[in-house]
């Protein structure tokens, strides 16, 4: 069973065309020691700013996806995890074109994030949804749930998103 979930875990390792077993996957992060989460931050701002304006011109929106899990994963910093990180990224670049995916499983995993305020706040920025839901344990870890089972409000977070539309 170990040996099964160990195989499912490293095919799954996100931009990666190896596959690895422990030892080569330490090796691997140790690349991204240094980089703090600030270090992202500032690489994001400047793909920002390097495409934003390429997509004005083309009448494209960009939206990105938040992190999912919302948490740091094998010691590697994640930026888009909270409605702070969402904040940070709309004024990185004030621009239509640079938007958001409201991944309501993904955001409303964070423990501290209130999804309806984070959709009212951007609502004109969000430029793709993905409704789910998730249910948190107290022990931080999550699952799948119902659309009326989890921990987001999936109607007042739909209300907020059908008057932008409207």
């Amino acid at each position: 069973m170990r040996d099964a979930l160990l195989a499912s875990v490293m095919a799954g390792m996100p931009g990666a065309f190896d596959r690895y077993d422990i030892p080569d996957l330490r090796e691997v992060l140790k690349r991204y020691d240094r980089f703090s989460a600030a270090d992202i931050r500032a690489n994001y701002r400047r793909f920002l700013e390097e495409v934003v304006p390429t997509a004005e011109e083309l009448g494209m929106r960009l939206c990105v996806h938040p992190d999912d899990p919302p948490r740091d994963i094998l010691g590697l910093p994640r930026v888009v995890s909270d409605a702070e990180d969402v904040a940070w990224i709309m004024d990185a670049l004030d621009s239509k074109a640079n938007g958001l995916t409201l991944c309501s499983g993904s955001l409303g995993a964070h423990p501290t994030n209130d999804l309806t305020a984070i959709a009212a706040k951007h609502a004109g920025r969000i430029h793709f949804v993905h409704l789910r839901n998730t249910r948190r344990a107290p022990n931080g870890s999550l699952e799948e749930a119902d659309h009326h089972g989890g921990d987001t409000d999936l109607v007042a977070l739909c209300r907020v998103l059908l008057t932008e539309e409207a």
